[in-house]
């Protein structure tokens, strides 16, 4: 378009030049044209001039030369609107190309935006994605951790709940056991105790008898009593529980079991705790009665 804009100045150009080229041919046409009388009155007051054969033009020859002029004229008019016109188409053209320049400008402009912003749309759209991935992947361990840990979990209670009910049933077994070696070692004891009893009251018996004064003109009491001991069989002291009805005879047997320490007690672990309290009958006149 710059090429055709610059042949268009150029022979805009020249055709002004030729334009100017022919008026001023023109205006010396007109200056240098004998116009008639007043060309020969300055010629003949001209002295020492040979006068000059001047030929007659005719009207017709002026009317023609006029129009010629006139033509010429008309013509240089034409071609000066026609220059101008040219021009004008020109500069016309020339904002024309200008503005198509300009709207393809813009028009690049516009694309390279709208280019711009799609490829920042896209930009952020792969970014979305590569964080919904992530954020997916992130999600999808913490469930797996999740998942494995309510398993270790459970596989942790499971464990513990078997261990638990191990530990109960071993408890279980070890008190039901613990019970029964108890309840056998009871028995047993009891029957030591019982055979202790046997043995031993009489003999406790007897020492207190040995150590009683009997009270003057009471016959036929006895009376209850009942005797903590140390595990030497050393007497803390001696109670009447069953009182013989009479207070003399009572007083007269705790006096005689206080007398009568220590008393012959069994010596075996745990027999010898069950003689650390007792009670027995005192009657002086039943001998070994328990």
């Amino acid at each position: 378009m710059a090429g055709r804009f610059k042949q268009y100045f150029i022979n805009t150009k020249s055709l002004v030049y030729a334009i100017v080229i022919h008026v001023a041919v023109g205006a010396l046409l007109l200056v240098s044209f004998d116009w008639g009388p007043t060309s020969l009155q300055t010629n003949a007051a001209t002295p020492q001039v040979e006068p000059i054969k001047a030929k007659m033009i005719s009207e017709a020859d002026v009317k023609k030369q006029m129009e010629r002029l006139k033509a010429k004229e008309q013509k240089k008019k034409q071609e000066e609107l026609q220059a101008k016109k040219r021009l004008a188409d020109l500069l016309k053209e020339q904002e024309q190309e200008k503005k198509r320049l300009a709207d393809l400008k813009k028009k690049k402009r516009q694309e390279e935006k709208k280019a711009k912003a799609l490829a920042e749309k896209r930009k952020q759209e792969v970014q979305r994605l590569a964080k919904a991935k992530k954020e997916k992947q992130r999600k999808q361990r913490e469930a797996e951790k999740r998942k494995a840990d309510e398993k270790r979990r459970a596989e942790l209670a499971q464990k513990k709940k078997q261990e638990r009910q191990a530990r109960l049933e071993a408890e279980r077994k070890a008190q039901l056991k613990a019970q029964l070696e108890a309840e056998a070692q009871a028995r047993q004891l009891a029957r030591a105790v019982d055979a202790a009893r046997g043995r031993y009251i009489p003999i406790i018996q007897q020492k207190v008898d040995r150590n009683w004064t009997r009270p003057s003109g009471l016959t036929g009491l006895n009376a209850g009593v009942r005797v903590r001991l140390t595990p030497n069989g050393e007497v803390i002291s001696a109670t009447v529980v069953r009182s013989s009805g009479n207070p003399v005879f009572d007083r007269s047997v705790e006096n005689a079991v206080l007398k009568a320490s220590p008393l012959p007690i069994p010596r075996e672990r745990g027999v010898n705790e069950k003689f650390r309290d007792i009670q027995f009958n005192f009657d002086p006149d039943e001998k070994l009665i328990s």
